[in-house]
C-alpha cells in the first residue's frame, strides 16, 4: 500500500494501544494526524482493524446504531460532527442532532456498551472547529506524519 505509506513500529504500538482502549470505553476518541496523508494512513489502520470508515456524520450515526465499530474521517468539523462526537457517550447513549437539510431534530439511543466511536481529523480541523472538541473526548491519539 504505498498510497498510505507505513507507520513507524513505535508509532503502531502506541496506535494498537489506542485502538485497544477504544474499544473498551464508552466515549469518542480523537485520532489526530498531522497531514491529509497521515489522515488516510490512519483510516487506513483503523479499517484494518476493523472499523467501519465513514465520510459524513449521517453514515456514521447510522453504523454506530447498529452496534459498529465506526472511524469518521473529517476534514472539518461541522456542527453536526460536534454534536455528534460531544453527545457520544456511556451516560446515556442519547444523541440529538439538528439537520439542517431536513430542518428537523434527529434523536438517536446509540448503544455505546457496544459500539465504538473514532473522529480521524487534522490539526488545522480542530482549531477551526465548530467549538472545543478537545473537551468532549476520551482517548485522544496523535499520529505523526508518515
Amino acid at each position: 500500500m504505498e498510497l498510505f505509506g507505513e507507520i513507524e513500529e513505535e508509532q503502531t504500538t502506541a496506535l494498537d494501544v489506542f485502538i485497544e482502549g477504544v474499544s473498551k470505553q464508552h466515549e469518542a476518541a480523537l485520532c489526530i494526524a498531522q497531514s491529509t496523508r497521515s489522515m488516510l494512513a490512519l483510516s487506513y489502520t483503523l479499517r484494518r482493524e476493523g472499523f467501519i470508515l465513514c465520510s459524513d456524520w449521517r453514515a456514521a450515526m447510522q453504523e454506530l446504531d447498529n452496534g459498529s465499530r465506526v472511524a469518521l474521517v473529517a476534514e472539518s468539523i461541522s456542527r453536526e460532527v460536534y454534536d455528534l462526537f460531544s453527545q457520544y457517550n456511556g451516560r446515556s447513549g442519547m444523541v440529538q442532532i439538528f439537520d439542517k437539510e431536513s430542518f428537523t431534530f434527529i434523536s438517536k439511543q446509540l448503544p455505546v456498551d457496544v459500539s465504538s466511536f473514532v473522529l480521524i481529523c487534522t490539526d488545522s480541523a480542530i482549531i477551526d472547529a465548530y467549538a472545543p472538541i478537545l473537551l468532549h473526548a476520551g482517548l485522544i491519539f496523535r499520529g505523526e506524519s508518515v
